[in-house]
């Protein structure tokens, strides 16, 4: 791009300065024949002269065709320099857009690491708080189990301790019973006796 736009700057002087180079080869040729006057109308009158104002005719084509080409390039330069630039700006685009992604994806791999540690760590902390649960369970059951047999001894304990108490009294009557009957006897005894 940067060689295209020197050519463009040496290409148009060109042009210009070979008209300016066939305008004094005409004014030489015109020059002789205004000296004498018969060669200037044979001049005028030869098919010679005709071809000379067609050189100088396309000279002036070819200077308009050279300044034409020079428009061309240099249009064509700058159509070819806006596509680089448009090309610059979408590498330079899609860099930015591809540097922002590579930082999204380290920051969501940051974050997923992170997410799985918090998982470990969640797991390990219920595996533990499982652990506990399960040895209070088997302890509460056990002491559950505890209960039962505390409740179950306390039961036949007050049954026989009501069978005891129930021979007690039977007991208890028969003694007053029998101290009755030898406080009788005894009495009946003695009566006999002192009779």
């Amino acid at each position: 791009m940067a060689e295209a736009t020197p050519t463009t700057g040496t290409a148009a002087p060109a042009a210009t300065s070979a008209p300016s180079a066939a305008a004094p080869a005409a004014t030489t040729t015109s020059a002789p024949a205004a000296s004498t006057a018969a060669p200037t109308t044979a001049a005028a009158t030869s098919p010679t002269s005709p071809s000379k104002a067609t050189a100088g005719h396309a000279n002036g084509t070819d200077e308009k065709l050279a300044k034409t080409q020079a428009k061309e390039q240099q249009k064509f330069e700058k159509v070819v320099a806006k596509d680089a630039k448009g090309d610059e700006k979408r590498v330079k685009s899609a860099m930015k857009d591809a540097d922002k992604a590579t930082s999204a994806e380290q920051k969501a791999g940051k974050n997923l690491a992170k997410a799985k540690k918090d998982v470990d760590k969640a797991t390990k902390k219920e595996y533990k708080a499982n652990k506990k649960m399960i040895e209070a369970k088997t302890k509460h059951d056990k002491l559950l189990a505890d209960v039962g047999k505390a409740k179950e001894r306390l039961e036949a304990k007050t049954t026989q301790f009501n069978t005891q108490k129930q021979m007690k009294t039977e007991k208890m009557n028969a003694l007053t019973a029998a101290r009755q009957a030898k406080s009788k006897n005894d009495a009946t005894r003695s009566a006999k006796l002192a009779a």
